[in-house]
């Protein structure tokens, strides 16, 4: 059986996090990659402090304020972002910083490249409809586990409250995570939260302004920097930090490729007897 590749990006000039696959890297003969890590950081180094500016561009946002007022009254958008203090803007990516480590392309996926700046199209790549998913699932003989595969690691299986008071009908649904290109305001730096490889396309085809949701956060967790295979606070508060630009500066990032990976949820369903907390005469033995 052959397996299917993934193609990794990696930042690298901020050190290397560990457990990852990295044998395929693209290095000069002979070097490992932590000489080509400590060359990525000799080289941030060689950079100027960062100086951050706000990446909103006021006089763009008000050139399409009819496009994005539309987008503003979409059901689907104010229920993403219901607990946020969050609006639409156009933004430069090239004033934004970076909180995730790597970026993976799994061949034959369809690139989010776009042909032109404009801005209908512009749009319609930062507030798609939905995010497709890819998400399969099975359930054992027994019907007491069900188990869910899929290639998307935002992959998640969440739980509302019952439909109403009267009923034990739980719902449970598959959220592919967002499908909207995201920016995030924290602790006065401006970072991509996500949309990253629709950025990197979009950087390679040298446009930089582009329309996203702006979010104020308040904590790390709303920023969504929280994952162990991201940069940490120390990184990202640097005088050096991770820019969203430097995964294309092949001085600062490294390519590689590796077996793609899947993410699996197991939901079980498990029977057991506890000493009952509350009265409930009903359902006693007779």
């Amino acid at each position: 059986m052959i397996c299917s590749q993934a193609h990794i990006r990696e930042l690298i000039a901020w050190g290397l996090d560990s457990g990852v696959d990295r044998g395929s890297a693209s290095l000069p003969p002979n070097e490992a990659i932590h000489v080509v890590a400590e060359k990525a950081r000799r080289a941030l180094q060689m950079r100027s402090p960062m100086q951050q500016s706000c990446p909103l561009l006021q006089r763009e946002t008000k050139e399409i304020a009819t496009l994005l007022h539309e987008q503003r009254k979409r059901a689907d958008l104010m229920r993403e972002f219901e607990r946020f203090d969050w609006e639409l803007y156009v933004v430069d990516l090239h004033k934004l910083l970076a909180f995730q480590r790597r970026l993976l392309f799994h061949e034959g996926r369809v690139s989010h490249a776009v042909e032109s700046a404009d801005w209908q199209q512009l749009v319609a790549l930062a507030f798609p409809e939905q995010r497709l998913g890819d998400a399969v699932w099975s359930a054992n003989a027994a019907g007491s586990e069900i188990i869910i595969r899929s290639g998307n690691p935002d992959l998640q299986v969440k739980i509302g409250p019952p439909a109403s008071p009267d009923t034990l009908c739980i719902p449970v649904w598959i959220d592919h995570g967002s499908p909207f290109l995201e920016v995030a305001e924290y602790n006065g730096r401006w970072f991509l939260r996500d949309g990253y490889h629709r950025a990197y396309a979009l950087l390679a085809a040298e446009i930089f302004r582009v329309p996203a949701v702006v979010i104020r956060a308040r904590t790390l967790d709303e920023l969504g920097a929280v994952h162990p295979w991201f940069f940490d606070e120390k990184a990202l508060f640097s005088e050096r930090p991770p820019q969203l630009i430097d995964f294309h500066d092949h001085n600062l990032a490294v390519s590689y490729k590796r077996p793609t990976q899947e993410k699996v949820i197991r939901i079980s369903i498990e029977e057991s007897f506890h000493a009952s907390t509350t009265q409930n005469t009903e359902g006693a033995e007779r």
